[in-house]
């Protein structure tokens, strides 16, 4: 009879040396690193007169020859720590042992060598000196694994680049933000908003944008002084919405960014971001008070955007309705889209149903 098979999830302290061996095997065919560790330590430590040395001997040679593929992956991938806890544990009766003992020696020592490397890329880089710190970054071009030779040498060229450019923006802002004239305070932040988030020389950038948008904020409230109250919301619309200001300013950034996202609705077809930025722009410009200058001017603004409001809320369910196929579904949708006046805005929206 054919003995069972072992219940390799219950082996005990009493369970025989042939059900350890099998149960062993039968994991290790999963190629798993855990499985295959534990695998080699079963057998490693069997003398050559053990009865089942001659069987698990040939097993062993290639559980260690798929363990030393898996390290080097994983080396590949920039986990040397992982890869060297692979390699300690290959037994030294492998063939491949020597092979393994070795690669970890390179391993080691590049990753020693490109540390030290990156330790001198990353102060050339502190010091924006760009050139420097890409001739330095091809040190680790000559290496042998994957995760220096690509990933940490794209890295560095990436970033270098990147911030190299962002610099040169900021420069270039900084040139024009110089001047006493306002369109070139107005370009000077169009300019450095578009700095690349991630890099340093937007966090430089955040109090020139704050110095150049007091500027142009300033300018802007002498003109709704003078009366000038639409060109005033024209110029602000190019400070970011954050700017820490006073009342009166706030009220006029406030509307200015409200006259940005209705300046961004459709005009036939409607768009999903039509109700939102008509929504955030009531909102923005709800809290002004009639001590304002800007209130009136607000008031009727309002007025007709939440009337374009209510329509584009009415042609949206229009639209979900007739989306049903059914003809009462149309006839709803037709009466909807009728009740949005002639005058109104989306009236031409509502045509389009």
């Amino acid at each position: 009879d054919i003995p069972p098979f072992p219940n390799c999830e219950r082996l005990g302290r009493f369970s025989s040396d042939s059900d350890r061996l099998l149960c062993a095997e039968t994991q290790a065919a999963s190629n798993a690193p855990d499985r295959l560790i534990a695998a080699l330590d079963l057998v490693r430590s069997w003398p050559p007169e053990h009865a089942l040395y001659e069987e698990a001997e040939p097993l062993m040679q290639t559980w260690a020859r798929d363990l030393l593929a898996i390290a080097r992956s994983h080396v590949h991938r920039g986990q040397l720590s992982e890869a060297t806890d692979m390699v300690a544990h290959i037994p030294p009766q492998a063939e491949v042992y020597e092979q393994a003992q070795h690669s970890l020696q390179v391993w080691q020592q590049e990753w020693e060598r490109g540390s030290q490397i990156e330790r001198q890329v990353q102060a050339a880089f502190n010091n924006r000196n760009w050139q420097d710190a890409l001739d330095l970054s091809w040190g680790i071009k000559t290496f042998h694994t994957d995760y220096w030779v690509n990933q940490r040498f794209n890295h560095w060229q990436q970033q270098i680049a990147r911030e190299q450019a962002a610099w040169k923006q900021l420069q270039d802002a900084q040139s024009l933000g110089a001047s006493d004239q306002l369109n070139d305070w107005l370009e000077a932040l169009q300019l450095a908003q578009t700095i690349d988030l991630r890099t340093r020389a937007w966090t430089t950038a955040q109090t020139d944008i704050n110095r150049w948008s007091q500027k142009v904020m300033a300018y802007a409230l002498q003109l709704v002084e003078l009366g000038n109250l639409n060109q005033a919301i024209a110029i602000v619309q190019a400070v970011p919405p954050d700017l820490n200001l006073a009342s009166e300013g706030q009220d006029l950034l406030r509307y200015g960014q409200a006259q940005k996202r209705v300046a961004d609705l459709s005009v036939w077809e409607p768009k999903r971001t039509d109700v939102f930025n008509l929504m955030e722009a009531i909102a923005a410009v709800e809290p002004i008070q009639p001590d304002s200058a800007l209130y009136a001017q607000a008031q009727s603004d309002l007025t007709q955007w939440r009337s374009r409001l209510q329509d584009l809320l009415r042609l949206q369910a229009a639209t979900w309705v007739a989306a049903l196929g059914q003809p009462a579904a149309y006839e709803f949708a037709s009466q909807q889209a009728a009740r949005v006046e002639a005058n109104r805005p989306a009236r031409g929206q509502a045509q389009t149903l």
